[in-house]
């Protein structure tokens, strides 16, 4: 009998120098501002950024995440997906 078909893990994960404290907002203060408000315990569960190319949002989200896992209650919900 042939083995099956193997998967390849991909190499995605979280960048380290992707968080709030390296981010330059610019005009978009207000919205860092409400990212990290929402990882309060009564904020939205689910973000979603979306923007042309090179406008920050990969590096928002991935710094949220990095947030997120700081919290010991957020471990398991915070997920990256590029």
């Amino acid at each position: 009998m042939r083995p099956g078909p193997s998967q390849l893990p991909l190499g995605v994960g979280l960048r380290d120098d992707a968080t709030f404290a390296n981010y330059f907002p610019g005009d978009n203060a207000p919205l860092v501002a409400h990212l990290a408000s929402q990882l309060e315990s009564t904020g939205e569960p689910f973000l979603y950024l979306w923007g042309g190319s090179g406008v920050g949002c990969s590096h928002l989200l991935q710094a949220a995440c990095h947030a997120a896992d700081a919290r010991v209650s957020a471990r398991s919900i915070c997920r990256w997906m590029p």
